[in-house]
Parts: C-alpha cells; sequence; structure tokens
C-alpha cells in the first residue's frame, strides 16, 4: 500500500465520519426542537417575577413609611395624652 492510496482511504474515512457526525448533530438539533418552549417559558417566568419583586419592595417601601407615620402619631399622641394627665392633675390639685 503506497502513500497515496493510504491518503485516500484515509480522506474517504474522513468524508463518511464527517458525513456521519453531522447526521447525528442534525438529529441533536431537531430534538432539542421539541425544548425551545421550556426555555421561553423560563424566561417568561423570570421576567413576571422580576416584575413582582420591584411591585413587593415598592409596597414594602410605603408600607415601612406608613409604619413610621403611625408610630410618630402614636407617641405624639402619647405625649399629649401624658400632657394633658399631668395638667389635669396639677389642676384637680390646686383646687
Amino acid at each position: 500500500m503506497n502513500v497515496c492510496s493510504a491518503w485516500n482511504c484515509l480522506n474517504r474515512f474522513y468524508v463518511v465520519l464527517l458525513t456521519q457526525l453531522f447526521h447525528k448533530l442534525e438529529e441533536c438539533n431537531n430534538e432539542l426542537k421539541k425544548y425551545s418552549h421550556v426555555n421561553k417559558k423560563a424566561l417568561d417566568q423570570f421576567v413576571n417575577f422580576s416584575d413582582q419583586k420591584e411591585k413587593l419592595i415598592k409596597r414594602k417601601d410605603e408600607l415601612d413609611r406608613a409604619d413610621q407615620v403611625l408610630l410618630v402619631a402614636y407617641y405624639s399622641a402619647r405625649c399629649l395624652l401624658s400632657h394633658i394627665t399631668v395638667v389635669l392633675w396639677q389642676h384637680y390639685y390646686n383646687t
């Protein structure tokens, strides 16, 4: 067997191997196409969850601000009630 015939055999083997590989690749790609909706669904869910997260963070900030306002109002009312109680006790004992 000379170098040319060995080279030709190797070349034919390479062509057959490449043809088989491309055929297998095409089969795999066709199988993967069945699952293309999975990535789209995952992306849709990610976008929806991100939107929900942003809304929840904004809502939490609103509730935190409302909580602070209520605390200020509570302590202001408590302070006012204490002051009124002191004034009434002073008035009651001075009369």
